[in-house]
């Protein structure tokens, strides 16, 4: 438990590097065994290699592809509105 309040008090878990490391070795991975899962979907969902690929492979290599280029854009703070509370809401009137 207190590596994960190390973690996560250190603020690594909003560090872009350590997000791209993450996506990266995801990628890899899909890439390194992409056979088998083609092969898994031709077994449990009848898709052929082609199909396999364009419709679940090729679709997350190409989300992953995404996020990796944009994961700094993605990691940075952002400033949003507070909403007002319903309590608050409900005194006014």
């Amino acid at each position: 438990m207190r590596n994960k309040e190390n973690f996560f008090s250190a603020g690594q878990d909003t560090q872009s590097g350590l997000s791209r490391e993450q996506l990266t070795l995801l990628k890899q991975m899909i890439e390194n065994n992409e056979a088998r899962i083609l092969a898994a979907l031709k077994a449990d969902l009848g898709k052929s290699d082609e199909e396999g690929y364009l419709t679940e492979v090729g679709f997350v290599l190409n989300e992953l592809n995404y996020m990796l280029r944009n994961v700094g854009r993605f990691a940075r703070p952002k400033r949003v509105p507070t909403p007002p509370s319903p309590i608050l809401l409900l005194a006014a009137a």
